[in-house]
């Protein structure tokens, strides 16, 4: 049987955000964040990962690229459990970086977590997010 979970997203030129939530044992965080599909890891401040007890010195560094080919190097941790409601999934590798301030996001979705269903559908008629398994 086909899973399909609809999360409503707020298009806010250029990004569609949407809320996401990752947990640690009995600790969870609620976390605005925007879709990237050109992001290879979902992206989450540090701050909110050691809030939930993510040990960061402990986490290996990765190096990811941005725009204009800018290295950046962020600790990578694997998240318990991270995703939208009815789409959780255990195990996704998450870099600890801090988007610039003016954002106002506490990180990005990205493909860490994205390719682990088989369809993502973007509408933008009803301005939902689709993720069918």
């Amino acid at each position: 049987m086909r899973q399909i979970v609809r999360v409503p997203f707020l298009a806010t030129a250029p990004l569609l955000v949407i809320q996401c939530f990752v947990w640690r044992g009995n600790g969870m965080g609620v976390l605005r964040m925007a879709v990237d599909t050109g992001s290879s890891f979902v992206i989450i401040k540090p701050e909110i990962l050691l809030t939930l007890g993510y040990d960061l010195t402990a986490a290996p560094p990765m190096t990811i690229y941005g725009i204009h080919a800018q290295a950046l190097t962020a600790p990578q941790v694997t998240l318990e459990r991270f995703g939208v409601i009815g789409a959780e999934e255990a195990n996704v590798d998450c870099l600890a970086l801090s988007l610039p301030p003016q954002v106002g996001l506490d990180g990005l979705v990205g493909l860490s977590y994205l390719q682990r269903f088989s369809l993502v559908t973007f509408n933008f008629s009803d301005n939902s997010l689709t993720l069918q398994r």
